[in-house]
């Protein structure tokens, strides 16, 4: 857009003016007569459109910035996302995305004060958007916070605009799982296949929480169901392989075991087989 420079001079000159535009009007009829505060209004509500042109182009460029920084955090592209995404928060510091892009990103850094003001502003900007506190119990199981991330995961499952609540009970179950709360563990993670029975990393959670039980028979229907919806992974064939050897099904054991160091030999599920090898 081209703007002529005498307005833009006198924007620059009257930005006290436009903010009391009723206040002043009455004071400029009396000053400056009729004839010229009808020439003068005119240029001053070019000013007023100026400012407001300029807030929204900021947002629009934060918002390019933000999906820019997001898209390079997913690549993994750490540097670059860090530049769009700091770039997005100096343009429009109220935007949502860049707070939990950015937070994400501190997260994977490592710098534990920063991701976590980030995701609670992320948060408090929009409320109902349940993926943040998804994200942020994430953070704070990582955190050791159990108590914080049952709350952001409890909020984020009930909240009713999200799609996919069993995402968060997941984690939840998964978050106790890790802190060998069994108990606890699995009432999110029956939670989580009441909302989908399909859902395949609530199944291998609850095979491998009902393995850790001895409850092997269990532990083996959950993982042929967890087969039928899920894909293979070094910790899924870990699991499969050790609840084979734990049913005296060896024959059963090797297959997975082969699988584990063909498709994942530099994994850590891989060398932890290897201490142990059948």
């Amino acid at each position: 857009m081209v703007i002529d420079n005498s307005q833009s001079q006198l924007c620059a000159g009257s930005k006290g003016l436009t903010a009391t535009t009723g206040l002043f009007a009455g004071k400029l009829l009396r000053r400056l007569g009729l004839l010229s505060a009808l020439i003068l209004f005119p240029l001053l509500h070019g000013c007023a459109n100026l400012s407001g042109n300029k807030q929204t182009n900021d947002k629009d460029a934060s918002q390019f910035n933000a999906e820019l920084g997001a898209k390079y955090l997913q690549r993994g592209e750490l540097d670059q996302a860090r530049l769009k995404l700091e770039k997005a928060l100096e343009q429009d510091d109220d935007n949502a995305l860049a707070h939990i892009s950015y937070a994400r990103l501190q997260q994977r850094i490592g710098n534990a004060d920063g991701a976590a003001r980030h995701f609670e502003l992320a948060i408090k900007l929009q409320p109902e958007a349940a993926d943040h506190q998804n994200s942020y119990g994430v953070f704070l199981c990582e955190q050791n916070d159990l108590e914080g991330a049952q709350e952001q995961f409890r909020k984020a499952a009930s909240n009713p605009y999200y799609k996919t609540p069993w995402f968060a009970l997941d984690n939840a179950g998964l978050c106790l799982l890790d802190a060998d709360d069994l108990d606890g563990a699995e009432t999110w993670l029956r939670d989580a296949l009441r909302e989908n029975p399909r859902f395949a990393n609530a199944l291998l959670h609850m095979s491998d929480l009902t393995f850790r039980q001895q409850r092997l028979t269990i532990a083996d229907a959950y993982y042929g169901r967890f087969r039928e919806y899920g894909n293979d992974s070094a910790a899924s064939l870990l699991l499969g392989m050790n609840i084979r050897r734990a049913l005296g099904d060896l024959q059963g054991a090797k297959i997975y075991a082969e699988k584990l160091l063909n498709n994942f030999p530099d994994s850590r599920e891989a060398g932890e087989y290897l201490t142990r090898p059948l």
